[in-house]
C-alpha cells in the first residue's frame, strides 16, 4: 500500500476513502513467485524484500509507512530501489515526529513499532495498530471539526496528492 492507493472522493454523506490495486501485487507475486518482488520500495517491508515469508503484519508496515507519510509529506525511510532498501541501516527507526504535530509521545512509540524489520515487534493485528491511532486521534483537537467544502457535480475519486475541494493542511 502508498498514498498513491488511498483514493477519497467527498460525498453528500462526508469523505469517502477508498484503497485502489489491492490485488495486482500478490497476483504478479503468486505468478512468478521466484523471480519478482513487487511493491514500492519505500512503503515496503524487509521480508517482502527479501521475497521470505509475508503476513499481514508486511500490510501493518506498508500501512505504517503510509501514516507517517500522511502526517509528514514524505515516507518515514526515503529509499527508491530494493537495493537502497536492502542496504539502509534497519538499525536506524523513523525519525520521531509527534513534537512537531503537537502528538503524543505513544506517537512516536506506535510508528517505531509498526516500523520495526522485526515483524514480531509490529502490531499483530491491523485492529491493533487502529486501536492505537484512534487513540491518538482522540486526544488531538480539530478531527471533529473537518467538514468537507459542499459536493460539486464534477467530483470524482482521486490520489491524496490532488484533492479537489479540500482545504489545505494545516502547518504544524
Amino acid at each position: 500500500m502508498t498514498p498513491g492507493n488511498i483514493l477519497l472522493t467527498n460525498t453528500a454523506q462526508g469523505v469517502r476513502v477508498m484503497l485502489a490495486d489491492l490485488g495486482v501485487a500478490k497476483s504478479l507475486l503468486d505468478e512468478y513467485r521466484d523471480t519478482m518482488t513487487a511493491g514500492t520500495p519505500a512503503y515496503m517491508a524487509l521480508e517482502q524484500a527479501n521475497s521470505t515469508q509475508l503476513d499481514q503484519r508486511s500490510d501493518i508496515y506498508s500501512l505504517a509507512c503510509v501514516t507517517y507519510a500522511l502526517l509528514t509529506g514524505r515516507p518515514p525511510f526515503p529509499v527508491k530501489t530494493l537495493a537502497e532498501l536492502l542496504g539502509r541501516n534497519h538499525a536506524i527507526g523513523p525519525a520521531p515526529i509527534a513534537a512537531q504535530l503537537g502528538a503524543p509521545e505513544l506517537l512516536d512509540q506506535v510508528l517505531a513499532s509498526a516500523l520495526s524489520p522485526d515483524p514480531n515487534r509490529r502490531p499483530q493485528t491491523a485492529a491493533q495498530f487502529a486501536e492505537v491511532l484512534d487513540r491518538l486521534a482522540d486526544a488531538l483537537p480539530g478531527g471533529e471539526s473537518y467538514r468537507p467544502l459542499p459536493l460539486t457535480s464534477s467530483a470524482t475519486p482521486t490520489t491524496l496528492g490532488s484533492i479537489p475541494n479540500a482545504p489545505p493542511p494545516r502547518a504544524p
